[in-house]
């Protein structure tokens, strides 16, 4: 009995040390205070040791996920950045001037329009044709730029 006392007395004596080493995973993290909004580049990132308990399942953990996209909340350095938290960045802003393109065959026309929804690209939006007021839905294809669908 005295023997197992003293086993255990040693238990609260010494320092624990972990029964399993950590494992680590080099992930891109911010390297400053991204705001809501910015558009992220590759020297707003920079590479850190995280420890792979920290990550989740929509954890990204490559620079090439994160590089172009647009941050959807204030992002902190080093912290582990969630696919949650990125968005691809707008294209179309509401209220914004866009040049739109209506095809038919050989009839080409451009007008500028008035955006009235944000979009990315790929999304369609609603335009209104400032002159006549009428309202069309055009598929935003880059910065202020739309197709007319039909």
């Amino acid at each position: 009995m005295r023997a197992f006392l003293l086993a255990l007395s040693f238990l609260f004596v010494l320092p624990a040390a972990p029964l399993f080493a950590e494992e680590e995973a080099e992930t891109p993290v911010p390297a400053r205070r991204i705001e809501r909004g910015e558009v992220i580049r590759e020297a707003d990132l920079r590479l850190a040791a995280v420890e792979t308990r920290q990550l989740r399942p929509d954890s990204l953990l490559d620079e090439g996920a994160i590089v172009g996209m647009e941050a959807r909340r204030t992002l902190l350095p080093g912290r582990v950045i969630s696919s949650l938290a990125l968005r691809a960045p707008l294209m179309v802003e509401k209220n914004s001037q866009v040049s739109a393109l209506y095809r038919d065959g050989t009839l080409e026309l451009n007008l500028l329009a008035l955006a009235q929804d944000d979009g990315m690209k790929g999304d369609t939006v609603r335009l209104t044709n400032p002159s006549t007021g009428n309202t069309v839905y055009a598929v935003v294809t880059g910065p202020s730029r739309a197709r007319i669908t039909h």
